[in-house]
């Protein structure tokens, strides 16, 4: 799938502004961005929903800007999933074989099942399935015509955070084994990083950046994209032989290019540890499910850093801090970072 140039515009809101994108066969791309950033009017435009004011959507020669919904061979996902309560789940599946004259239903939709894990769910009724499940036999029921593009609009969002992190990792894996190329739209960069071959970002009708998940999350094309994927406090560095000095430190890190840099820190970048080198007083501290997030004062600023459950500070305590690489970010463009 070749996206050239796609703009779509409502009266003087261009809610997406001259947009390429490639999804390859069999790849899974994610389209991240903050909620209002045009991703879910991309995903529209891609399926034939919105008119684009100009621009081309190609898959192979096919040039499907003038061809009608039914017929772009696209699967469609929404965050409802949007089955049919009156209907079983075989029923639910069966309705997507039928809307493409696809007459033996039965061994297509038992292999689905297999596939999404629900074997044995054929006579179940949709009302009385999980919120999860559900969700399996959308993708199933999306999958059955065997589609060349499977579009997926914020799929998990409706549910909770433990089962949203399950599915999303039992969905990475059944993209996979369909062989479908997809295009996901989400807000969460952890279900993006999850699902995705690679990550568009995605702000103001624009995507500002494209990579691997190692890719983006390593370098943020820029600073409020850098804030986006969680770093709350950017400085400025210089890295020699990988290793980054700045006024918190100095830490080695092996992925870091040389030169004057600046250097984006997630919360994780600074832990407390007895033996860090930094030392600062708590301010205060929240309880997350696997660690404490802290904030404290040193000597020039306040900055976040975590700590483990069983040991955290308290407020007004003193607290050591060392630096972990796998907190930064370098900010700016590098190889494989756009389109």
């Amino acid at each position: 799938m070749r996206i050239r140039n796609l703009t779509v515009q409502f009266g003087d809101l261009k809610a997406v502004d001259d947009v390429d994108l490639d999804i390859g066969r069999g790849e899974v791309v994610a389209l991240l961005g903050p909620s209002g950033c045009g991703k879910s009017t991309l995903l529209r435009s891609v399926a034939g929903l919105e008119p684009e004011a100009r621009g081309s959507i190609h898959r192979g020669d096919v040039d499907l800007t003038k061809v009608p919904v039914h017929k772009r061979d696209i699967g469609l996902v929404f965050q409802d999933g949007q089955l049919f309560p009156h209907r079983d789940v075989a029923g639910n599946i069966k309705f997507g074989l039928r809307m493409h004259k696809i007459k033996d239903t039965g061994p297509r939709v038992d292999e689905l099942l297999d596939l999404v894990g629900l074997s044995g769910y054929q006579r179940r009724r949709v009302t009385e399935l999980s919120g999860g499940e559900q969700q399996r036999v959308a993708l199933a029921r999306a999958l059955a015509p065997r589609p060349e593009l499977l579009l997926l609009d914020e799929p998990l969002s409706a549910l909770d955070r433990a089962l949203r992190e399950q599915l999303a990792l039992d969905l990475a894996r059944l993209l996979r084994k369909a062989g479908t190329a997809a295009l996901v739209v989400t807000h969460d960069h952890d279900e993006a990083f999850t699902l995705a071959d690679r990550v568009a970002l995605m702000r103001k009708g624009k995507i500002v950046q494209t990579g691997t998940a190692e890719q983006v999350w390593r370098h943020p094309v820029d600073e409020p994209t850098a804030t986006f994927l969680g770093c709350g406090l950017i400085l400025d560095a210089e890295i020699r032989d990988h290793v980054v000095a700045f006024d918190l430190g100095e830490v080695e890190v092996a992925w870091a290019p040389d030169g004057p840099a600046r250097i984006g820190l997630r919360p994780h970048a600074l832990v407390a540890d007895p033996d860090g080198d930094l030392q600062g007083e708590v301010s205060g501290r929240v309880h997350r499910r696997d660690h404490v997030r802290l904030l404290v004062k040193i000597e020039h600023r306040e900055v976040d850093a975590v700590a483990s459950i069983t040991n955290a500070p308290e407020p007004g305590q003193s607290v050591r801090l060392r630096l972990d690489p796998d907190g930064l970010a370098v900010l700016g463009d590098h190889p494989g970072q756009r389109e």
